[in-house]
């Protein structure tokens, strides 16, 4: 069976606001922890939505450490980045093994720690697991897309609409996409350029 890690850790920071921004302001929007937790989220128009329905269909066995979303706002307070990283990485860090790597991600978060939290979540992800799972990225479509970013993932997608109202249909696509890779098709490489 097919073993798909799905995280998110969904911040548009504002680096202006010098108000740090705590786990208790990602509770005021979603802060899921564990498969049956992120279920609540299955009706919505989210990408989790979209990687919980094509879990079904595909019949990938998901584990979902964390799903959270939070407001715009200042960087993220140090300890809540660490909690975050520790609670995506846990299970790599195991030793579980996935076939996929997929992390729901805004891509302009910053934190107290770094300026670019999203590049060094995904190169941890990669150096825990290896370079043969997939590792597949959503992404806002402003988001501000790094060189570390692009040499830990395969696959990387944004919404196409705005207002943004696609993203559960971006999880499908994305979804399909790797569904088509573990079927046998070439597997993608990134380039990064300006």
């Amino acid at each position: 069976m097919t073993r798909v890690l799905l995280a998110e850790i969904m911040h548009e920071t504002n680096t202006f606001n010098r108000i740090a921004t705590v786990k208790a302001d990602f509770e005021t929007r979603y802060w899921h922890e564990g498969l049956e937790q992120a279920r609540v989220l299955a009706d919505t128009n989210t990408e989790i939505a979209g990687f919980l329905e094509a879990a079904q269909r595909h019949g990938w066995d998901m584990v979902v450490p964390l799903a959270a979303s939070a407001s715009p706002s200042g960087p993220m307070a140090a300890d809540d980045w660490a909690l975050v990283k520790q609670l995506i990485t846990g299970p790599l860090k195991r030793g579980e093994r996935f076939d996929a790597i997929v992390l729901v991600l805004h891509g302009s978060m910053v934190t107290q720690t770094s300026l670019d939290a999203e590049g060094e979540l995904l190169g941890e992800v990669r150096a825990l697991a290896g370079p043969d799972p997939l590792v597949a990225v959503t992404l806002d479509m402003h988001a501000n897309v790094s060189p570390d970013m692009v040499d830990a993932a395969d696959l990387m997608m944004c919404y196409r609409t705005y207002p943004h109202v696609d993203q559960r249909e971006r999880a499908l696509h994305m979804a399909r996409l790797l569904q088509d890779i573990f079927d046998g098709a070439p597997r993608p490489k990134l380039v990064h350029a300006r």
